[in-house]
């Protein structure tokens, strides 16, 4: 079994982001990972929540973590994998990025994914703000809400200045 494998077995939609995973690798459709993505539990079948019911109803997500994680983990390889990732499923991307909540809520996912890579994780918010995926008001909110600005070390502060700075060439 794969560390990814290894790591998602006991959490809420491990089995959809295996899925998911398997599909990918046998290049499918975005429209096929919006039916598979179907699968994921709700924010309160999965016992998260967190939010309030208004922001729940509005977003998944878990169902936008089992994306963000399965595919940029999948193009993990090279830039251009992660590239060909965002690119390929740009659709998919897109549906689920549908307000501002949504898309901190991938930007966290971004982080939680690559905070250990920071050059990375600039390269993958410069893109999805080139592909619209995100918009740099979202950019900016995420970045200044106390959950991703507490986590950042000193060393990352270039990286937060580098994603903020990202947002003005919009």
């Amino acid at each position: 079994m794969g560390l990814f494998t290894w790591k998602l077995s006991g959490l809420p939609g491990a089995q959809v982001a295996h899925s998911l995973a398997e599909a990918v690798r046998q290049k499918c459709s975005p429209e096929d990972v919006v039916m598979l993505l179907k699968e994921v539990p709700g924010a309160e079948e999965a016992g998260g929540g967190g939010g309030d019911a208004a922001a729940s109803s509005r977003f998944n997500p878990l169902k936008i973590d089992v994306l963000i994680q399965t595919l940029l983990h999948l193009g993990a390889k090279s830039f251009s994998h992660s590239f060909a990732a965002i690119s390929k499923y740009h659709y998919v991307f897109k549906t689920l990025a549908e307000s501002e909540e949504a898309q901190i809520c991938i930007l966290k996912s971004v982080f939680e994914l690559w905070r250990d890579h920071q050059q990375m994780m600039v390269v993958i918010i410069d893109k999805m703000l080139k592909t619209q995926i995100l918009e740099c008001s979202a950019v900016a909110t995420g970045y200044s809400r106390r959950e991703m600005s507490h986590e950042a070390s000193p060393s990352s502060s270039i990286f937060i200045y580098d994603v903020v700075w990202l947002t003005q060439s919009f």
